[in-house]
């Protein structure tokens, strides 16, 4: 499906989708800090289910994965926007 689709980065949400994009077994947390390549060498940004932030009770911690998530996918966005180029 990746090589039919040719995607410029690939956003796995939670660990399911990044393991399995991976083919490997990795935390989001550990990978969130890494220059990840699929297999086929398209960059894979990891960042949190966005179900995950709304299961923190606490409201700021939840506001802090909140905000983390979208970080995430900004990096997607600036990584797909220089592979346009």
């Amino acid at each position: 499906e990746i090589e039919l689709a040719k995607p410029l980065v690939i956003v796995a949400l939670g660990s399911t989708a990044l393991n399995g994009v991976m083919g490997g077994k990795m935390k989001v947390g550990d990978a969130r800090q890494e220059r990840l390549k699929q297999a086929s060498g398209i960059p894979v940004v990891a960042t949190y289910h966005p179900s995950a932030a709304l299961r923190v009770p606490d409201r700021d911690a939840r506001e802090q994965l909140y905000q983390t998530i979208v970080d995430d996918l900004r990096k997607a966005a600036d990584i797909a926007t220089r592979s346009e180029r």
